[in-house]
């Protein structure tokens, strides 16, 4: 079995809540080279945010990954490429271990 990833030098992460560098566009960032974007963040993501960026994305020939923050956020867009579920080992709270990933399954059991 082959991974997309086999052959990534770099990923670029767009967090949905921060705004872009004055004069930079999506399609700049688009077009740097990298291998993949993941379009995730961890406060003040909405659904309507994660939407605006894989919408502004998905115009260009890179692929996109999602890193949903909690389960309230996953989009199920024909756009993404992937889901990318964070696993934070050193989480005080075992549910940020492997909880959340079990919720996020269990809830969106569509998600293929």
């Amino acid at each position: 079995m082959s991974y997309p990833w086999e052959d990534w030098d770099h990923i670029t992460k767009i967090d949905p809540d921060k705004d872009l560098v004055d004069g930079e566009t999506f399609e700049d960032v688009c077009e740097t080279g990298t291998d993949a974007l993941e379009i995730g963040g961890t406060l003040d993501i909405t659904e309507e945010k994660m939407e605006r960026v894989i919408e502004a994305t998905s115009k260009y020939d890179v692929p996109i990954y999602q890193e949903p923050s909690n389960p309230g956020v996953v989009i199920d867009d024909d756009a993404l490429d992937g889901y990318l579920i964070p696993t934070v080992f050193n989480a005080s709270d075992s549910f940020w271990i492997t909880g959340a990933h079990k919720e996020w399954v269990r809830i969106e059991d569509g998600l293929d």
